[in-house]
């Protein structure tokens, strides 16, 4: 079922969809504090106005609440990722459970890169539908100067004014995102060729790309010595690692929340 809003001229009501067996989503009260934090602006504003304003908070709704069920998709396959290599490293490899679940190991692993290239398309996503929202709210003097055509110059435009100190750390990180896509997902043809591992940092799996092109059993060889290892184990200007999705997440939450907070003192330095 399609997520919905109910829209009045004075509010939104968020629908959650009735699914049982979808993800259970957190977004709804986000998406209602969000709402909250322009209501003051529709006084200004005709019904031609108002309607173009709503719209575009259904778009930039509907994104953001994809963006949350991405994560949690992701979650759910680091889960069996890792609860399935867990029994393949153990030392009774050759249980039931592991005979059962050995010939799916790799499409788990092709599983976890999907679901981090499809969070990060879908933060990409939110992004242009929250520019969408903003050229609605901002004044003509200021959103005349605001890049729409590029999410990557929308952001560095962003660093020009007086909520770079407040934001900084929160556009890196959108920053490395929108760049992860642009390099990895969307562009692969314009960069060297690499090769690809999952990698458990911290406590998230990631993408490891690595140049030059090893082969499996020099691959295997590096896992097996670095494995118990925080670090991973090329060297730094060799590889290139996913954004954290958690990190991604929290900072693209902030990042909204914050110009919308501020959208009457937003200026360029």
């Amino acid at each position: 079922m399609r997520n919905s809003l109910i829209m009045t001229k004075k509010y939104i009501t968020y629908i959650l969809p009735s699914d049982p067996n979808a993800p259970e989503l957190l977004i709804q009260g986000y998406i209602e504090s969000c709402h909250k934090k322009i209501e003051y602006k529709f006084a200004d504003f005709n019904d031609v106005k108002k309607s173009k304003i709503n719209l575009s908070f259904l778009r930039f709704s509907e994104y953001i609440t994809s963006v949350e069920k991405r994560k949690s998709e992701f979650e759910s396959s680091m889960n069996k990722f890792i609860e399935t290599k867990s029994i393949g490293d153990s030392p009774n490899k050759h249980n039931e459970a592991f005979e059962e679940r050995v010939i799916d190991f790799s499409f788990l692993q092709l599983d976890i890169v999907n679901k981090i290239e499809s969070f990060h398309q879908h933060v990409y996503a939110t992004l242009s539908a929250f520019v969408m929202l903003l050229i609605q709210l901002l004044p003509r003097s200021l959103n005349s100067q605001i890049p729409i055509n590029s999410i990557n110059k929308f952001l560095k435009f962003l660093k020009k004014t007086n909520l770079n100190e407040l934001l900084k750390d929160d556009i890196d990180n959108l920053l490395n995102s929108i760049t992860f896509r642009a390099k990895f997902i969307d562009h692969p043809q314009q960069h060297a060729a690499h090769n690809w591992m999952t990698w458990r940092a911290e406590e998230e799996i990631v993408i490891l790309y690595f140049i030059p092109l090893f082969t499996e059993e020099e691959i295997e060889k590096y896992y097996q010595k670095h494995k118990d290892k925080a670090t991973p184990p090329f060297e730094e200007k060799s590889m290139y690692i996913s954004p954290y999705i958690n990190i991604t997440y929290k900072s693209l939450k902030i990042f909204i929340e914050n110009i919308l907070e501020n959208l009457e003192t937003i200026r360029v330095n």
